[in-house]
């Protein structure tokens, strides 16, 4: 019996010498969807269609970003001179463009 113990815990010092921590670790991966999409076949065959489909939404949408960023910029870099009807005029368009950005659906 004592020569069974003392067998069970050779091995298991053994064995846990054998382990070493970094294998007991769990393995976290990453995994970019993103770039498995573009990589699909089929990405490539619609993608085209999709982009010819929302040409007008996608340039509408990048004059938007222009517009604001452009009058965003200018408030920034103006605002100490500009008069009070100036800024509430400002105001306004940023405003109607949050208004247009919340209501308008995606067709």
């Amino acid at each position: 019996m004592k020569l069974f113990k003392k067998s069970v815990a050779a091995a298991a010092i053994l064995t846990a010498g054998l382990v070493s921590p970094s294998a007991l670790a769990e393995k976290v991966g990453y995994v970019n969807i993103q770039a498995i999409f573009q990589s699909l076949p089929q990405t490539a065959a619609v993608e085209p269609a999709l982009r010819d489909e929302f040409k007008d939404q996608i340039q509408e949408v990048t004059r938007l970003e222009k517009d604001i960023k452009y009058y965003m910029e200018k408030q920034q870099r103006d605002a100490a001179t500009m008069s009070e009807a100036e800024k509430q005029e400002l105001q306004k368009k940023f405003k109607s463009w949050a208004k247009i950005t919340r209501q308008k659906p995606v067709n």
